[in-house]
């Protein structure tokens, strides 16, 4: 029998992550759906105006072959949910509640080293998944497209924050 007396749990806006040696800015106010491909990708990318492998574009990160990370604001989920539901080929999840989105700032270069990426590689317009601290993370551009926004499982927060105060 396991005790889970010592299990604690993360809640969004309880981690301080503008106070780490590299500072990042947890975003919030969004919504996430995760579209997987039952057909050819490159067809349903072409349908449904997705961007393709290693690009993102329009609120859709390409985070695999027939798999793409959509993100809108949070007053846009019903909407989208509702899009998404009328696809044809595709399957869609709201995994909202199980990811994490941070601002990074103009990190690109520190994030190249510390990934192994190159910046171009998740500058304007792409995207990347690599691993980051040991977890998986996706790595594009922000809106302004003058930063880094690192989006990864919720469950690694801890984890992500403490690598942040020894990496710099």
């Amino acid at each position: 029998m396991h005790d889970l007396a010592e299990l604690t749990l993360f809640l969004p806006g309880e981690i301080d992550w503008t106070g780490a040696a590299i500072p990042a800015l947890e975003m919030t106010g969004w919504c996430a759906f995760r579209l997987k491909s039952a057909q050819r990708a490159d067809a349903v990318a072409e349908t449904l105006g997705l961007p393709t492998m290693g690009c993102a574009a329009s609120g859709a990160i390409a985070i695999g072959a027939g798999d793409w990370l959509m993100i809108a604001p949070e007053t846009e989920r019903e909407t989208l949910a509702a899009r998404l539901a009328e696809t044809k080929h595709c399957y869609a999840a709201d995994v909202s509640d199980a990811l994490i989105m941070l601002d990074m700032g103009d990190t690109s270069t520190l994030i190249g080293r510390l990934t192994g990426l190159a910046p171009a590689r998740f500058g304007p317009g792409k995207a990347a998944r690599t691993k980051f601290a040991g977890v998986p993370a996706i790595f594009t551009s922000t809106e302004k497209e003058e930063g880094v926004r690192v989006i990864f499982d919720i469950s690694h927060a801890r984890h992500i924050r403490a690598y942040l105060d020894v990496a710099a």
